[in-house]
């Protein structure tokens, strides 16, 4: 057989699609072999085929020419003939446009980029003209399908690299220059979409159930406008009027409170299978929207986001340099959609089941789209199970308020209208409210009454003001009450702060989530993340840890997730394994077994009742996307008082009575916070930091007497006081309050030795202090900013919430003062700190003794 030219391999390397010009082809599969003859279509006219002199002909079953194409000057894309038996007839050959491989390439959306290096699109497509889309240059115009090859195609249609499809799975593609050989691209599979004609069907054995497990859920109120709708829904072409959702568009749920976490559902509990029902009528496509997130890094995606953070965890490093670690590879991602798309015509309603596919050890949270004219009439999250695996789950609410009764009685008015008074399976998904949630009420300010709260599946506590771990200890108290009285059985308590907007959906969710929980996860605690109440979107915490770390006492596991981005919403659905972790009050799920009368909360009033607690019963944690509440950020509620103060003492009381976390001196850490306080001339801090240890060192009956409101008041008293009345030598240039200037090594050697210039000459400091026009803006929020701090005479520091501000000017007596009282205190804990310690751990058991806190609650 002759050697075949380069024209002619590249004539018989493509689908060619054959037929009258402008007409339906007669053929979309047409081939040309090797061997002359013609595949995928045959008839008297179109047996072989040869090239000669630039022009391609067909042969007939006796080898005459029957029509003839012009190569020259072609794209290799279209091809315009003739018949030479009917001089009239027009033909054209086409690439074929009916492959799989040219149907998965034309519904995808590529990242391109040279391997490991810069990223030259991010929306790299493959147009159904075969040019190329989202990128081009000279290099990259046209593109082909060589068997399993993608060929690109400069201007001239000359051939400049080539990329390998492994396995006919176009989802990574590796590629070479053919104009710079040894330069080599990539294309990574960013979003694709494919075309269904038929819905797969749901089957449920004899002896399994349909449980729901997530309504779709509409904004009402405030949360219709602006970016908290976000969470809800995208686009915004959807109303919801007498509970039917009217979408006339596109609207995409594919959202934080809307998607669902496929590997959490089927990880966590018993769900077999996942799926989308719907009842809708209407004109619309449906979009299934698959969402994961891929790594750049290869040996991350051998391994999976789970093990390659097993190992981050496993590392001898430390552990606040892990936490981040993860945080850090999870940004290192694409994010990868893959769209099923179902055509939908009905004018009558019809009920829809569609099936998520996916497994347990992928990353995969799944949303939808409708787009077009639709009423939607339900819709939600189904999970198959067996019906033996349902449990019968009970929830006590135990919430806890000193005066917050607006907060309050909007979360009751939310619960009893959603849940208790909702006359349907969907609207209290799996029956929450047929007596599987009983709500405590404990009210340490006594300014709310019966009237206004009880019902059959509320009640209300007077406590006197003992704060948070008291309030919270006496809905562990009624809750076992209950259970003793049978008027209510709870398997799981629901610990929620008061000054709180929770959704309704998030209480069924959790109720859903235990109800069909897996046996190795039943001891699980559950936390409930904490967003932004101002912004509406950021995530603050999701669960929290108390770290080794010398800078920090206890940190976010993640924070500052913005959940209206796709990418931070798949990042929060990922696990993060960190040690010593505690889920926060503010929304914390936790088994009844963990709670009896021998196991309360320890009267340290407020700040880290909720970790001694997780950690104590080395709490192991489930998360999920969805089960949030909106509280007040930290920065909005600054306190040195309870930083200082009640940080140290309560974290030094948690480490004695239980002996957890052993290796750590938290007494090192506060020691230098009182340090960074001291050198930002705040001696009324670092005075509440000695305080906390005074206290401390006067052991538990002390504290156990303590009325925690009385001691707040005492140290809050050293709270630096910040006016609204603001020099304007300061006010213009608020903004500058965020600047960080950095010191040589030589000067932040100084800075740390002399704290900041304690006890030098007052010649050396900064004499331009004395002109407010000079003095350095420090925000409030900064512990340190030593470039602005170092030897000046005062600074101003600035409160960019409440705007308001204070100036803070050295002073040497005041500095002396507490330092000889540290060194004192210091010399105290050095004699009995091992004493004092010894003294809190034979307490432990009385502290979280019913016994105890029946006499301090004055029962």
């Amino acid at each position: 057989m002759k050697k075949q030219s380069k024209l002619e391999e590249q004539l018989q390397n493509k689908i060619w699609s054959f037929g009258k010009v402008n007409n339906t082809p007669f053929t979309e599969s047409l081939h040309l072999n090797e061997d002359g003859t013609i595949g995928g279509y045959r008839t008297e006219y179109e047996v072989g085929w040869e090239l000669k002199d630039e022009t391609l002909y067909f042969l007939d079953a006796q080898g005459e020419q029957t029509a003839a194409f012009s190569l020259e000057e072609t794209d290799f894309l279209h091809l315009r003939g003739q018949s030479l038996k009917f001089k009239k007839v027009k033909f054209e050959l086409k690439i074929s446009q009916k492959t799989d491989l040219y149907d998965s390439l034309t519904s995808s959306v590529y990242k391109f980029a040279k391997v490991k290096q810069e990223v030259f699109s991010q929306e790299f497509s493959f147009n159904k003209d075969f040019t190329i889309g989202g990128y081009s240059d000279d290099n990259e115009m046209y593109w082909e399908i060589q068997g399993e090859e993608i060929w690109l195609f400069g201007k001239n249609y000359e051939l400049t690299s080539i990329f390998q499809i492994i396995d006919g799975n176009p989802t990574y593609m590796g590629g070479e220059s053919t104009k710079f050989p040894g330069v080599y691209f990539e294309l990574i599979l960013l979003k694709s979409t494919t075309k269904l004609s038929n819905f797969r069907t749901v089957e449920h054995l004899e002896n399994e159930t349909a449980f729901r497990i997530q309504n779709i859920i509409m904004p009402e109120g405030e949360n219709k406008k602006g970016d908290k709708r976000e969470l809800y829904y995208l686009e915004d072409t959807a109303i919801v009027s007498d509970g039917v959702t009217y979408v006339d568009g596109l609207t995409d749920f594919t959202t934080y409170l809307n998607m669902v976490s496929v590997n959490k559902w089927l990880t966590y509990t018993q769900a077999k299978q996942i799926y989308l029902k719907l009842e809708v009528k209407g004109e619309f496509d449906l979009h299934i929207v698959e969402n994961s997130l891929r790594s750049h890094i290869e040996e991350i995606r051998k391994l999976g986001f789970r093990k390659a953070f097993d190992d981050i965890q496993a590392s001898p490093i430390d552990d606040l340099f892990r936490r981040n670690a993860m945080n850090h590879q999870s940004t290192q991602t694409d994010v990868i959609q893959r769209i099923k798309s179902y055509s939908v015509q009905s004018e009558q309603k019809k009920t829809l089941l569609i099936p998520v596919e996916a497994d347990s050890t992928d990353n995969m949270m799944v949303g939808f789209q409708i787009e077009g004219q639709a009423q939607v009439f339900d819709v939600a999250w189904y999970a198959t199970v067996e019906k033996s695996a349902i449990r019968d789950v009970k929830i006590a609410l135990d919430t806890t308020t000193f005066q917050k009764e607006e907060y309050v009685l909007n979360n009751l008015d939310n619960i009893r209208n959603n849940i208790f008074e909702a006359t349907s399976e969907e609207a209290g998904l799996n029956q929450l409210g047929e007596g599987h949630l009983f709500v405590n009420v404990v009210d340490n300010g006594q300014s709310l009454t019966a009237a206004e709260v009880e019902s059959q599946y509320v009640s209300l506590f007077a406590n006197p003001n003992v704060g948070g771990a008291g309030g919270f200890t006496r809905g562990m108290i009624e809750t076992l009450n209950h259970q003793k009285m049978g008027r209510f059985a709870a398997t799981h308590i629901l610990f929620m702060d008061d000054d709180i907007e929770v959704l309704p959906e998030s209480f069924k969710r959790t109720f859903a989530l235990l109800s069909i929980v897996k046996t190795e996860y039943q001891d699980h605690f559950i936390s409930g993340a904490m967003l932004d109440s101002l912004d509406g979107i950021t995530q603050y915490e999701d669960t929290g840890f108390l770290s080794s770390n010398q800078a920090v006492v206890n940190f976010p596991t993640k924070d500052r997730y913005d959940l209206t981005e796709l990418k931070d919403i798949l990042r929060n659905n990922l696990t993060y394994p960190v040690e010593n972790q505690y889920a926060a009050w503010w929304y914390a799920v936790v088994p009844l077994k963990f709670i009896d009368d021998k196991s309360m909360s320890l009267p340290i009033f407020y700040r880290g009742d909720d970790i001694e607690f997780s950690i104590r019963n080395k709490a192991q944690i489930m998360t999920m996307n969805g089960l949030a509440v909106w509280h007040l950020p930290f920065y909005t509620k600054k306190s040195k008082a309870l930083d200082g103060y009640l940080g140290l003492r309560n974290i030094l009381i948690d480490q004695s009575v239980n002996g957890f976390v052993p290796d750590v001196d938290y007494l090192e850490k506060y020691i230098e916070l009182y340090k960074k306080e001291l050198r930002m001339f705040n001696y009324g801090a670092a005075d509440q930091v000695l305080d906390a240890l005074e206290d401390y060192l006067k052991g538990p009956e002390y504290i156990a007497g303590l009325d925690g409101i009385s001691t707040i008041r005492r140290v809050s008293a050293k709270n630096e006081v910040l006016s609204k009345e603001i020099p304007e030598e300061i006010k213009a240039r608020t903004d500058t309050a965020d600047e960080y200037w950095w010191l040589s090594p030589q000067d932040i050697r100084v800075f740390i030795d002399s704290d900041n210039g304690h006890g030098l000459p007052d010649w050396s400091f900064n004499m331009f202090d004395d002109d407010l026009k000079h003095v350095p803006i420090i925000n409030q929020e900064m512990l340190e900013n030593p470039g602005k701090q170092f030897m000046r005479k005062r600074i101003a520091v600035y409160d960019t919430y409440n705007k308001t501000y204070a100036m803070r000017e050295r002073n040497q007596e005041l500095y002396e003062q507490v330092e000889a009282r540290r060194e004192a205190l210091l010399k105290d804990f050095e004699a009995r700190g091992a004493e004092v310690a010894a003294d809190y751990h034979v307490h432990a058991e009385k502290f979280h003794s019913k016994e105890f806190w029946m006499e301090y609650l004055g029962l």
